[in-house]
């Protein structure tokens, strides 16, 4: 009887974890008393006041980003650590820093719409991708696409563009929404809906 009072026991912990969040979120506004001493210069009184002060404080924020592993095959999963709350650009410099994405990527107007995330890259980002082969390419994709959507709860698909135009690349053209993505093999594409 002991051992299955345990067994639910830790089942149950282990079920609590499960649903504590998985990033730290901003904390509460932290309030502060100072003690404030004027002197008026004219009669030479001296009045002490208290100030409250309220700040907002942030905790870390670790948003994931996915890099493409040393065997060609995938994504590592990096956490980022951010104070404060992290942006699409936070991730794209990250995603650049770890050679995710080509140097001078630039998110310009991520818009979600529905369950597509819809993302307008520049030319240094179309540049970079059309240097890569095709396993490179989707690594790269890849890479974009899985780190927005695990950044974006209520996104399920990444429509990419360059300059309002459709990804083009030496392999392809990019009209349709990618997913996430668990291997490196372009499978992944939305469904057309016509």
């Amino acid at each position: 009887m002991k051992r299955i009072v345990i067994a639910l026991l830790a089942v149950a912990m282990l079920l609590l974890a499960a649903c504590a969040p998985a990033q730290p979120t901003v904390q509460p506004t932290e309030v502060t008393t100072t003690e404030v001493t004027t002197i008026d210069i004219t009669t030479t009184q001296a009045t002490t006041t208290e100030v409250i002060t309220t700040t907002q404080t942030h905790e870390f924020a670790w948003p994931i980003l996915f890099v493409p592993n040393q065997a060609a095959n995938g994504w590592d999963e990096i956490e980022l650590i951010i104070r404060g709350y992290p942006s699409e650009a936070t991730l794209i410099s990250g995603l650049v820093y770890h050679s995710a994405l080509p140097q001078g990527s630039i998110l310009r107007s991520p818009d979600l719409r529905e369950d597509i995330l819809h993302v307008d890259m520049n030319q240094a980002f179309a540049q970079g991708v059309n240097q890569m082969g095709t396993t490179g390419e989707w690594l790269m994709l890849g890479s974009l696409v899985n780190t927005l959507l695990a950044f974006h709860d209520n996104a399920q698909w990444v429509q990419i563009t360059v300059d309002g135009q459709p990804l083009e690349t030496g392999h392809n053209v990019y009209y349709e929404p990618l997913g996430f993505s668990a291997s490196a093999s372009p499978s992944q594409t939305r469904p057309q809906t016509r």
